[in-house]
């Protein structure tokens, strides 16, 4: 079993000839939901019958998850409340938050981390993105 950037408990395991597989192992991945597994582009099912004479590797199969990423302006005001994006893909056109005497700042995860354009999404939950502001003065 190749879990293919996963991981699974199970890395060989031998079946009889004629009979069905039975429970596969389950396998996991951050961000992804485990769609299977696969031997020469065909998904290997519990109830299928065994028609394979010789060693091979079945690969798991993967989607990566969309969550759905909550914008806070934080007394502020976005015109974007919410966003879905796919796991393990780079942010793009993050929305500009507003606040009357101040300056936008960025967007921040609750723990400080700044998530611009570019940074790739590597939560595996939803999430809320608060506005940060610096105050504008005027001389």
């Amino acid at each position: 079993f190749d879990p293919a950037s996963g991981v699974t408990d199970t890395i060989n395991a031998e079946y009889t000839y004629d009979t069905v597989y039975g429970e596969l192992p389950a396998a996991q991945r951050k961000g992804h939901t485990f769609n299977g597994w696969y031997y020469s582009g065909k998904k290997i099912n519990a109830t299928d019958t065994v028609k394979i004479t010789q060693d091979c590797t079945f690969t798991a199969s993967w989607s990566a998850n969309v969550y759905t990423v909550t914008f806070d302006a934080t007394q502020g005001s976005c015109d974007v409340s919410s966003m879905k994006i796919t796991y393990g893909t780079a942010f793009e056109n993050l929305p500009p938050a507003s606040k009357e005497g101040y300056i936008f700042s960025g967007w921040f995860t609750d723990d400080g981390q700044q998530i611009t354009d570019g940074t790739r999404m590597n939560f595996d939950s939803d999430i809320t993105l608060r506005a940060a502001f610096t105050p504008a003065f005027t001389a």
